[in-house]
């Protein structure tokens, strides 16, 4: 079983990290992480957290870390992960009003309607898909609100990579303390120390799965100590630091291929590094 990860459109990169392919059926497979909407294009049987859905579309909504396991019967699912803080920019959607997996709405869900139309339509390959898929989220740019003030906020913390209070926050956009947190929960539905919280434990999981050692010595571990880290985590996602870094559980125990734009994998170590620094580079570079 392959999974390509398409590196998406440069234009695209402050909304979408990366999309792949299911042909193969897989079992218990989890993320954990916000934003996945999945267009299941072949009505294949999905079972998440024990319930079937038969749903042509999944999404998974929330801004803090959430754990999703799912089996799949067979079939083709495209999916894609979305920012956390791009849904309402880029599909209309606040993704305040719900946690966890929903099916598509019609009525609440337009944008995502278009795009699995445009899927639906265009020969049954990973090809096709993609290049369906790059076209239909290009035209959705222009229809993009503006970041705004939680946006910048995202942008400051994500790129310092560093803890701030909502006081230094507000301080740098110039703005109250209350005035952000009545930005953020008008948005969000969260406060600004909530969202903050949730950037901290994403930040940290990703140095734990860098770090060789314990995590606790690294000099960017934003925790009072391991206890508070590991209660943050279990807090979140109701599993422990075991249960998450087990591949099996994650999903992680099939091979992967990570594709440039002109289908060209990164294979080698080399390769491989070059291909994470580029999508980083445009990560940062273009955020809508």
């Amino acid at each position: 079983m392959q999974i390509p990860i398409r590196m998406c459109d440069p234009r695209l990169a402050g909304f979408i990290d990366v999309y792949g392919h299911w042909h193969m059926p897989m079992k218990d497979i989890a993320t954990f992480s916000p934003g996945l909407i999945a267009f299941n294009l072949s009505g294949t049987y999905l079972e998440v957290n024990g319930e079937q859905r038969t749903e042509p579309v999944l999404m998974g909504i929330a801004t803090d870390p959430t754990h999703i396991r799912y089996t799949i019967g067979g079939g083709d699912i495209v999916s894609l992960r979305v920012m956390a803080n791009a849904y309402d920019r880029l599909f209309d959607i606040d993704p305040s009003t719900e946690t966890g997996i929903v099916a598509m709405d019609p009525n609440e869900h337009p944008r995502i309607v278009r795009i699995y139309e445009r899927l639906k339509a265009v020969p049954a390959t990973p090809q096709a898909w993609f290049a369906a898929l790059d076209e239909a989220l290009l035209e959705l740019l222009p229809l993009a609100t503006p970041a705004g003030l939680v946006g910048e906020m995202y942008a400051l913390v994500r790129d310092s990579g560093r803890d701030w209070t909502v006081g230094e926050l507000a301080e740098r956009l110039e703005c109250t303390p209350r005035t952000l947190e009545r930005a953020c929960k008008r948005r969000y539905g969260r406060t600004p120390k909530r969202i903050l919280r949730s950037m901290r434990l994403g930040r940290t999981l990703e140095i734990e799965a860098r770090t060789q050692g314990r995590i606790e010595l690294e000099p960017d571990f934003s925790y009072a100590d391991l206890p508070h880290y590991l209660n943050d985590l279990r807090r979140h996602s109701g599993l422990n630091r075991g249960e998450l870094q087990d591949d099996a559980l994650q999903g992680h125990n099939f091979p992967y291929r990570y594709l440039w734009p002109d289908g060209t994998a990164a294979e080698t170590p080399e390769q491989l590094a070059q291909w994470q620094a580029e999508m980083r580079r445009r990560w940062l570079q273009y955020e809508g």
